[in-house]
């Protein structure tokens, strides 16, 4: 039978949505790590479709425009996915905290909020 209160509920759509964002930073930590070791094999002068410079590990080396992108969209995504896991994290935790706190409180007959 499942269980009927709604704190808990909330728990767990926390618990699910700290899944789904430490998920999109491990895809955009992958995406980051993919164009970081592709560019330890590309140009370190314009050449062709290489047309975009970015720094990695003190040297520069050029981009094609789908990589840029890639690495645009990958690194916000990142700091983000983590910075919602963290917020999801704590408030679950909080809502642990005050459930456990509460159910001290009427283990002990008075039933204080």
């Amino acid at each position: 039978m499942p269980d009927q209160d709604p704190r808990k509920n909330w728990r767990f759509l926390l618990l699910r949505l700290m899944v789904l964002a430490l998920v999109v930073a491990l895809i955009a930590a992958v995406a980051v790590f993919a164009v970081d070791v592709a560019s330890l094999f590309q140009p370190s002068a314009p050449l062709g479709a290489y047309v975009y410079p970015h720094v990695f590990r003190g040297r520069l080396h050029y981009l094609t425009g789908v990589q840029n992108g890639l690495l645009a969209m990958a690194q916000p995504a990142f700091w983000t996915g983590l910075g919602f896991f963290f917020v999801f994290a704590i408030s679950s935790e909080w809502l642990k905290y005050r459930a456990e706190k509460r159910l001290a409180a009427r283990a002990r007959g008075g039933d204080k909020r």
